[in-house]
């Protein structure tokens, strides 16, 4: 296969612990071709080697910012997370742009992790553009026979929580998060039901977006008189629905505001 010597070249140095000493210009290379193994249709390819080693390295100490950003704009572009995001036939491709707002999310992660200091306005941005691939994505299958995970709702969740406990999330971003996420939750529900945890999924970053938020009367106020269809959320059966995954999330994981949780409780009264 073509590439793949560069991303077993890649593997080993990770495995060695050897990035460290490698020009960056040259790690680079090597990731720009691991990537090309997104939108391959091998998914034990795709997610048990090349997926897990790039998550591992992007959440990694070895990451320097350079390569941060260079991944970041790589990923985040029309080569990759928006590479014919109107298409509902390439499966692959979909599976090429599913993974890589996984591997943002990974990225984001790690930032957090190791405390690399993300620009609050680079990370409210990139906050719009991941909620604007969701959007626009038109496969939203869970598992496909052929092609393995693909997963689209489930990983665009998976990066949203990231950005919403990192460090450098400002209220603004948490807003964000917070209304688009139960938007998309109602208009999706009227097309189709959540499976494979996408829900779940989406119910933790939401959550974790919920809690951040100081005034739960700004809250009260976006579920009272925000509408979808002529009714208010309050009133949209999917969005309630959805708001019982989320109590039951910050009740297991035991991270609700007590003015969350009374607003939760009093929705199901």
């Amino acid at each position: 296969m073509e590439h793949w010597d560069s991303f077993l070249k890649f593997r080993e140095f990770l495995l060695q612990n050897t990035l460290h000493i490698q020009p960056e210009s040259d790690i680079c290379e090597l990731l720009s071709d691991s990537f090309s193994f997104l939108d391959n249709s091998d998914y034990k390819i795709r997610d048990k080697q090349v997926y897990t080693t790039l998550a591992n390295y992007f959440e990694s100490e070895n990451l320097t910012p350079y390569i941060r950003q260079w991944a970041l704009d790589l990923l985040s572009g029309e080569t990759y997370l928006l590479d014919k995001i109107l298409n509902t036939e390439d499966l692959p491709v979909a599976c090429k742009r599913s993974f890589s707002v996984l591997l943002i999310g990974n990225i984001i992660t790690g930032d957090a992790k190791y405390d690399r200091q993300f620009g609050v306005l680079a990370l409210h941005n990139l906050c719009q553009l991941i909620i604007q691939y969701l959007n626009l994505e038109k496969v939203t299958l869970g598992y496909h026979e052929k092609y393995g995970w693909i997963h689209a709702i489930a990983h665009t969740a998976d990066a949203l929580n990231s950005i919403a406990q990192h460090p450098s999330s400002i209220m603004m971003t948490h807003r964000l998060i917070v209304s688009e996420i139960l938007k998309f939750v109602d208009l999706f529900g009227q097309k189709s039901l959540f499976q494979n945890d996408e829900g779940g999924r989406l119910a933790l970053a939401f959550s974790n977006a919920i809690v951040k938020l100081e005034q739960i009367d700004e809250i009260q106020n976006f579920w009272t008189k925000d509408y979808v269809f002529g009714e208010p959320f309050s009133q949209r059966e999917n969005t309630r629905n959805f708001l019982r995954a989320v109590y039951y999330v910050l009740n297991k994981q035991k991270i609700g505001t007590d003015g969350v949780m009374k607003w939760l409780e009093a929705i199901f009264d």
